[in-house]
C-alpha cells in the first residue's frame, strides 16, 4: 500500500528546526549510475566487510556521512532499460514494455501501455512532468535508453523491428531534424542525451532532441579533443573509436569517443545549473544526471576528468573512480554557488552490478556485490538491490538526518512518490502506480523504528542459463520472503533474507513446482500465499500495488 506520513509531535519539530534556515523547496539532482552494485560505494563496502574500501569514492562517501544510506533498496527489473522507464515514472515495468524499449528507434516506454501507443495520448508521467506542475526548470542529461521516434530524410518513421542490430536503420536517419517521443515531450526544459548510453548502437548526442555534432562543442568542454569536423561513419563491432572501442557494431558521430562521457556530460550538467541560476534565481531546478557510468566498454576518462589507472585495480575499478569523480563536479558546483544546503541529493543505480573486469578489485577485498547472490541480469538480489542515499541540508539546517542507515524494504521507484508527497501533490490513479513516500523514513533519526512502508516487491530477471524468471519478495513479521516461480527445467526457489541474505539455501529443494508441494510440507501454505500476491500485479490492467493518498505535508518558508 502507498503511505504518504503522518509526522509525530518529534519528527515534525525537528523538520521544521531543519528547513527553516532553507528556501520553500529545494533543488533536487538525481544521480542514476549505470551497473554500479552496492559494493562498489565505500561507505557500503565498510558496512558489508567491516574493512576500507579499496577502491576510493570520497564523493558518494560524503554524501552517506551527509545523507541517509538505504542498504534494502530495490528495483522491478536486474537490466536497465525496464527500470530506467520504472524510475522515471514510479511504476513496474509490466506496466510498459515489460523488458523496455532497447532500441533507438523502438517504440517510447513513456507511450506503451497494454500495447504499443496505447498511452500516446495519456503518457506514463515523468517526475520531471510532476515538478514542472509546480514551477521546477527541469533538466535530463545522459543515456536515455527509452527508444524514440526518428525519422528518414522523407519524412518516414523509423521503428526497429526488434531483430537485433540490423534493423535500427540507423543510416537512414534525418539528423537535420529533431527526434520525437524524447525527454523534452516528457517532462524536461532541456535535454542532453545520448540514446541509448556509450554501448551503442546509435553513437551520438542530442541536445534538446537535435543531433549535436562533438566536434561543434569540443572546445567548450576541458579535455576533450577531436581529430577533425565530426561526419557520420558506421562503426564495425570492436572498433576503435579515440580511447575507446564500439562495444556494438552501430552508427553515429565519427568523434564519438565513450571514455570521454563524464566531461562532456558533467559539463552540460554544470552548464544547466550556472544558466539556471543566472536566469531563474527564484525557481527551484531537477537536474537528471543519468550517466553511462559504469557500463562497459569500462574506458575510464582520461583528461578533464583523469580516471584512467585512478585505482590501480584496472579499467572496471577506475569507471567506478570516473563516476564517483562526475558526482564531485556537481557537487562541488553547488557548493561553489553556495547552493547545497538546500539541494536535494539522491544517488542511486539502475540495476545490480556488473561483473565485468571485476577480478582485480575481487582480489583486493572488495565485492562489487557485496554480500548478495547474482549480478546484474541475474534474478537475485545482486542483480536488482542497488545503493541508494538521500541528502538534504548543511550548516545551516539538515532536513534528512546525516550518517544515518536505513535497512528498510524500499525500491527506487519510490523516489517519485516522495517528491509528490514533497511538493503537495497527488497523482492521477493511472500515474505514479507503483510507488510510496518515503519520507518517515527520511525524517526520522532511527528509520529502522519505523512503521514499514513497504512490505511487498515484485522482479523479474535471468538465471545463468538465460531463462526469464519472475518472481516476489513479501516481508512477513521479521521474515523477508522471496519466492522465484520454476521456469522451463529451473525450478522454483524460496528464501528467507532475514537469515539466508547471500540465498545459499533453496527452502524448495527438491520440489519443482507448488503442485509438488506437499501439503503438510511446513511452506505450502505459504507459497501459495506469495503466488496468490503475485497474480493480483501480473498484468498492466491491474489495479496500484500503491493506493493514492493525498500528500501528509507541503514546504513552506515558516
Amino acid at each position: 500500500m502507498r503511505k504518504s506520513i503522518i509526522l509525530t509531535t518529534a519528527l515534525l519539530l525537528s523538520w521544521v528546526s531543519g528547513i527553516s534556515a532553507l528556501a520553500e523547496r529545494p533543488n533536487i539532482v538525481f544521480l542514476l549510475a549505470d551497473d554500479l552494485g552496492p559494493g562498489d560505494v565505500g561507505s557500503y563496502h565498510r558496512r558489508f566487510a567491516g574493512t576500507e574500501a579499496k577502491v576510493p569514492t570520497p564523493h558518494m562517501d560524503r554524501l552517506a556521512k551527509e545523507g541517509m544510506s538505504f542498504t534494502d533498496a530495490q528495483l522491478p527489473a536486474a537490466l536497465c532499460a525496464p527500470n530506467r522507464f520504472c524510475i522515471l515514472t514510479g511504476n513496474y515495468t509490466f506496466r510498459s514494455i515489460p523488458w523496455g524499449s532497447w532500441f533507438s528507434t523502438g517504440h517510447s516506454a513513456l507511450t506503451y501501455g497494454p500495447k504499443a501507443d496505447s498511452r500516446k495520448k495519456n503518457p506514463h508521467q515523468t517526475v520531471g512532468g510532476l515538478l514542472q506542475k509546480v514551477g521546477y526548470r527541469t533538466a535530463f542529461i545522459g543515456k536515455m535508453h527509452l527508444g524514440g521516434d526518428f525519422y528518414d530524410r522523407d519524412g518516414n518513421l523509423l521503428r526497429s523491428i526488434e531483430k537485433g542490430e540490423q534493423g535500427q536503420n540507423l543510416e537512414q536517419i534525418d539528423f537535420t531534424r529533431p527526434f520525437r517521443n524524447g525527454m523534452r515531450e516528457h517532462g524536461f526544459d532541456y535535454t542532453f542525451v545520448s540514446p541509448c548510453g556509450i554501448q551503442g548502437p546509435l553513437y551520438a548526442y542530442f541536445e534538446n532532441d537535435k543531433y549535436r555534432a562533438i566536434s561543434d562543442f569540443a572546445g567548450e568542454v576541458d579535455g576533450l579533443s577531436v581529430s577533425g569536423r565530426s561526419y557520420f561513419k558506421h562503426f564495425p563491432k570492436r572498433s576503435q573509436m579515440g580511447h575507446s572501442y564500439a562495444e556494438r557494431k552501430g552508427y553515429g558521430d565519427s568523434e564519438f569517443d565513450s571514455s570521454e562521457h563524464g566531461p562532456i556530460l558533467t559539463h552540460f550538467a554544470e552548464e544547466f545549473i550556472r544558466k539556471h541560476r543566472k536566469e531563474h534565481p527564484d525557481k527551484p531546478f531537477l537536474l537528471y544526471y543519468a550517466s553511462p557510468s559504469i557500463h562497459t566498454p569500462h574506458r575510464p576518462s582520461r583528461d578533464g576528468i583523469v580516471a584512467h589507472g585512478s585505482s590501480g585495480l584496472g579499467i572496471r575499478a577506475d569507471s567506478v573512480c570516473d563516476f564517483d569523480m562526475q558526482v564531485g563536479r556537481i557537487l562541488s558546483l553547488c557548493d561553489e554557488l553556495g547552493m547545497t544546503g538546500n539541494t536535494l541529493f539522491i544517488l542511486t543505480s539502475d540495476n545490480g552490478g556488473v561483473l565485468s573486469n571485476a577480478q582485480p578489485m575481487i582480489r583486493a577485498g572488495q565485492h562489487p556485490i557485496g554480500p548478495y547472490r547474482g549480478n546484474k541480469e541475474l534474478v537475485w538480489e545482486g542483480g536488482r538491490r542497488v545503493p541508494m542515499i538521500w541528502k538534504w541540508g548543511g550548516d545551516s539546517g539538515r532536513v534528512i538526518p546525516a550518517g544515518v542507515v536505513c535497512d528498510q524494504l524500499v525500491s527506487v521507484l519510490d523516489w517519485v512518490a516522495s517528491i509528490a508527497d514533497m511538493t503537495g501533490q497527488t497523482p492521477a490513479d493511472d500515474q505514479q502506480q507503483d510507488s510510496t513516500s518515503l519520507w518517515s523514513y527520511l525524517l526520522s533519526k532511527k528509520p529502522n523504528k519505523e512503521e514499514a512502508l513497504r512490505r511487498r516487491h515484485y522482479f523479474q530477471g535471468e538465471d545463468r542459463k538465460k531463462r526469464t524468471r519472475r518472481g516476489i519478495r513479501m516481508d512477513i513479521g521479521s521474515s523477508k520472503w522471496v519466492y522465484i516461480f520454476a521456469q522451463g527445467k529451473a525450478p522454483q526457489e524460496l528464501y528467507d533474507l532475514s537469515r539466508d541474505i547471500s540465498e545459499k539455501k533453496n527452502l524448495l529443494a527438491g520440489h519443482y513446482g507448488p503442485a509438488a508441494i506437499p501439503a503438510k510440507n511446513k511452506y505450502a501454505k505459504l507459497v501459495r500465499q506469495l503466488i496468490r500476491e503475485y497474480h493480483t500485479m501480473n498484468n498492466c490492467n491491474d489495479p496500484r500495488s500503491m493506493p493514492v493518498k493525498k500528500p501528509s505535508f507541503t514546504l513552506s518558508k515558516e
